[in-house]
């Protein structure tokens, strides 16, 4: 029987700010994030949320049925069904912004689970679509609007680069107040990627 506050979690994750002007968070993530290249142009973002102990404990308890500490391809299966899909209705949490404008991600490439010394670590990957031109500044950011969740960039690793890297190719973390989420309280942090190799 899966707990009642997984699913919880999932229902309030499609309502609206509206439905709970009080809310704040209730899980909490650590984020690290990957801009894969293929020459020279970003093609996928690779993701990883480690999650607070309280919502791992939950996710381990209703997922990990023989309690080995891990997650089999059955059980793997189940918490993707039942604990991930959902998510892609709020793009991820994730916005990548280039040309002007904000691309919503409805789908993944990949996607796994690991438990790490009881810490549950969701990867998964994210295509870069449509392709942002050459040049072009590339901002990405990760934010729950419902601040139901709160998501955080690693201090020690929040964005790192792999494959056909362009030379010089570096970024920035800013918190962008142009733009701002849950009633206007919060902005949201990006890293602003400059794909001309400077920064």
């Amino acid at each position: 029987m899966r707990t009642p506050l997984v699913f919880a979690l999932a229902l309030l994750l499609f309502l609206t700010p509206s439905s709970f002007p009080e809310a704040h968070p209730h899980v909490f993530i650590t984020s690290r994030m990957n801009l894969c290249f293929e020459a020279g142009q970003p093609v996928r973002l690779d993701v990883d949320w480690a999650f607070d102990d309280g919502f791992s404990a939950m996710i381990l308890e209703d997922y990990d049925t023989n309690g080995d500490g891990a997650f089999s391809p059955k059980e793997l299966t189940t918490l993707k069904s039942e604990a991930f899909d959902y998510l892609s209705e709020q793009h991820y949490f994730t916005f990548i912004t280039h040309s002007g404008t904000k691309n919503h991600p409805v789908t993944i490439a990949s996607f796994n689970c690991e438990a790490q010394d009881g810490i549950v670590v969701y990867r998964f990957s994210i295509p870069i679509a449509p392709q942002p031109e050459k040049g072009e500044p590339l901002r990405l950011s990760q934010y729950d609007p419902t601040n139901y969740s709160a998501l955080f960039l690693s201090e020690d690793a929040p964005l790192s680069f792999s494959g056909d890297v362009p030379q010089g190719m570096g970024f920035t973390l800013r918190e962008n107040t142009e733009e701002s989420y849950y009633f206007g309280m919060l902005h949201p942090i990006e890293a602003v990627v400059s794909l001309s190799g400077k920064e």
